[in-house]
């Protein structure tokens, strides 16, 4: 009886020790990477955004550094505070050094044509403004109170071919634009319908635009990139809509966020991609999915939806639009949901481990 006894003792506490979650560690650092590690990381003193995970500054757009001091884009900016967002938009004319720096940052390899940006790969649309006497350092984007200002010399984006692949450079106008050419606001898309790429939005834009575009329908509003719309017209068009188309582009886009904002019903034409928080939100409460294969009957599929489930979902989207909307200053929940989201992703991963461990047992 004693001689059994370290051999019990010896399978009591292998059970013991087998019936422990498996700890899996990353290659690189050494940490556990399927338990939670909280971190508290301190960033640069003069962040005013910190990342507590990362110990990171959060920067706006075109700015980074230990604390968001330095810019990135700095043509691109329209003031000398620091920390003010950039935006390189189409919508209004940048400085042409703005353009300069923005290509030079999205495209791989410096100046090529393979492009992260729409402002850029658009490049024969631009019309850009320099000041004449100031140097590169000191050129902002702000637009001149005058476009005739004899201060401003104005060009306008061309593509040269070349052996190596397209240059992108800048040709002088004669003349200031006029400004009904450029003072408009963003269209409802901001890039054309792309009948040249069938990979873009899977297909559904060119559909959309192939069907609506010369819609006879009076109550049906279909604009594309390339088709300007007054200052002001966009935002009031979703304030006045019932329904919101939201495809994707090369990503999820942002028609969804557009169409929440104003209690517009976003149509979601996305076959087989899962939406923002789709594990803690339920969709078919503020939203209308329809199929690509559906979309030659889309007009008559919105007119079926009865007025009330109309207005029902109407309501509901002032319930969860905040959940699209990352700044707090606005009320802007989607931080929080992101946690959240990923909590439920990693209760989930440790469940698969232990069943896993389980199975292999």
């Amino acid at each position: 009886m004693n001689c059994l006894l370290p051999v019990l003792v010896l399978l009591l506490a292998r059970r013991v020790q087998s019936e422990q979650p498996a700890v899996i560690k990353t290659a690189l650092t050494g940490l556990p990477f399927n338990q939670f590690q909280a971190r508290n990381a301190a960033c640069n003193g003069e962040c005013t955004q910190c990342n507590r995970e990362l110990g990171e500054c959060e920067c706006p757009f075109g700015w980074g550094g230990p604390s968001c001091q330095v810019p990135l884009l700095p043509a691109c900016r329209t003031t000398l505070e620091a920390g003010v967002p950039v935006f390189v938009g189409r919508s209004t004319p940048r400085n042409c050094h703005c353009y300069r720096q923005l290509s030079a940052a999205a495209c791989l390899p410096a100046g090529g044509t393979q492009c992260a940006s729409h402002t850029v790969s658009q490049w024969g649309e631009i019309r850009c403004f320099e000041h004449a006497t100031q140097p590169i350092a000191e050129q902002l984007s702000d637009l001149p109170e005058r476009l005739d200002d004899p201060a401003y010399r104005w060009s306008k984006g061309v593509v040269v071919p070349g052996g190596s692949g397209e240059r992108r450079e800048f040709e002088a106008l004669p003349q200031p634009p006029a400004l009904n050419t450029i003072a408009f606001a963003l269209p409802l898309s901001k890039c054309p319908a792309r009948h040249h790429e069938p990979e873009y939005s899977g297909g559904v834009r060119q559909a959309l635009s192939s069907l609506l575009s010369n819609t006879s329908h009076p109550d049906v509003v279909f604009k594309t990139g390339g088709q300007p719309i007054g200052p002001g017209e966009y935002e009031e068009l979703l304030g006045r809509t019932r329904f919101c188309l939201a495809p994707y582009g090369h990503g999820w886009g942002i028609r969804l966020t557009h169409a929440l904002m104003h209690a517009c019903v976003p149509v979601i034409i996305q076959d087989k991609v899962r939406q923002p928080f789709e594990d803690l939100l339920h969709y078919p409460d503020f939203s209308v999915r329809v199929s690509k294969a559906e979309l030659p009957r889309i007009v008559d599929i919105l007119r079926a939806i009865p007025d009330g489930d109309v207005t029902r979902l109407m309501k509901d989207s002032a319930r969860v639009y905040r959940a699209f909307i990352w700044q707090p200053e606005l009320g802007g929940l989607a931080y929080d949901y992101t946690v959240a989201s990923l909590r439920r992703r990693l209760s989930h991963l440790r469940g698969e481990l232990y069943e896993a461990g389980t199975r292999r047992r």
